[in-house]
């Protein structure tokens, strides 16, 4: 399964920063064999048939807005994605590509599978803690049976032409 994802970036993340934080993603999602493809923000055309995301990248939130949370998904939708830039890079400055990969990661799978459900370890998990932050550097944080398994079964009965899907939402 191919997925194009679009980020809208602005000038809020460094260039190197957010191709790290991509390339590791893409990484951590293929283990749920899943294949990621990052673009630049969304075209007022877009012909592909693949399943579309589109994360949009924002800076200077609220502390009063989603308190704690480094970004959300639109799960019903099933398109949208917010990434709050500014806390992740408050959680640790010199880990904000891991991090912000890891939060990508975990709101496309959030997005993959469907559903407004998290895990109680790994990428999955509601809310990281220190521990989790620490291993995203050496590693990525594991997927749950549970979260490969709902990836599989909304893939399997979800439509395969995203651009169709995009489009009943615009």
């Amino acid at each position: 399964k191919r997925v194009d994802v679009f980020v809208n970036r602005g000038e809020t993340i460094p260039f190197e920063t957010l191709h790290i934080a991509e390339a590791f993603a893409a990484r951590i999602i293929s283990k749920a064999e899943v294949s990621i493809v990052w673009h630049g923000a969304f075209p007022a055309t877009w012909k592909g048939g693949n399943r579309v995301m589109v994360v949009d990248v924002i800076r200077n939130v609220p502390l009063s807005y989603r308190r704690g949370d480094l970004g959300y998904a639109l799960v019903f939708e099933g398109i949208h994605i917010s990434v709050f830039y500014e806390r992740i890079r408050q959680v640790n400055r010199s880990a904000e590509a891991f991090i912000l990969a890891h939060v990508l990661a975990h709101e496309i799978v959030h997005l993959l599978q469907g559903v407004d459900r998290h895990s109680d370890a790994g990428l999955m998990k509601a809310h990281w803690d220190w521990r989790d932050f620490w291993n995203m550097r050496r590693s990525s944080l594991p997927f749950t049976s549970e979260d490969i398994r709902l990836i599989r079964e909304a893939r399997a009965s979800s439509p395969s032409d995203g651009y169709t899907l995009l489009s009943s939402v615009r």
